[in-house]
C-alpha cells in the first residue's frame, strides 16, 4: 500500500477501508478511474441518482454499501460507459471542480462585487427618481 502512496500518479487518496485479502475477488487489480457522472451512476447502481452519495465521500458510506459499491463496480459492463470528459467530480472536501475553479480565480468576489455594485446603482437611480 505504501507503493500507492509514493506514487506521484496517486493523489488525494483516501484509504476507506483495510483488511487482510482471503481471497482476490477482481480478476483484474489494476486501477481504474470510473466517470460518476449521473449518466454513469445510474448504470452502475440501482439507486437513482449521484446525489445520495454526493458529494463523492465514501469514508461516510456504512461498510454495507462501500461493499455494494465494490461489488457494482466489480460487475459493471465498462463497454457501455460514457467517456464524457466534461464532468464535475468532488474532491475530498466535496467541492466540485467548478467550485475549486471559480474560488482560486475570485471569480465569486468579482462576480458578488459585481452585482452588490450594480444593485446599489439601480437603487440609487431609482431613489432619486432617475430611472422612472
Amino acid at each position: 500500500m505504501q507503493r500507492i502512496f509514493k506514487d506521484r500518479n496517486h493523489k488525494k487518496v483516501d484509504v476507506v477501508a483495510v483488511e487482510q485479502v482471503s481471497q482476490c475477488r477482481f480478476e483484474d487489480w489494476r486501477m481504474h478511474s470510473l466517470n460518476l457522472s449521473a449518466s454513469n451512476w445510474h448504470r452502475l447502481s440501482d439507486h437513482a441518482q449521484l446525489g445520495e452519495i454526493s458529494p463523492f465521500k465514501p469514508e461516510h458510506w456504512p461498510y454495507w454499501f462501500i461493499e455494494y459499491f465494490i461489488e457494482c463496480v466489480r460487475k459493471f459492463d465498462y463497454s457501455n460507459i460514457s467517456h464524457d470528459t466534461n464532468y464535475i467530480t468532488f474532491d475530498d472536501l466535496g467541492y466540485s471542480e467548478l467550485e475549486e475553479k471559480l474560488t482560486q480565480d475570485n471569480t465569486l468576489l468579482f462576480i458578488f462585487l459585481g452585482l452588490l455594485v450594480a444593485s446599489t446603482a439601480a437603487v440609487l437611480l431609482f431613489r432619486y427618481d432617475v430611472i422612472l
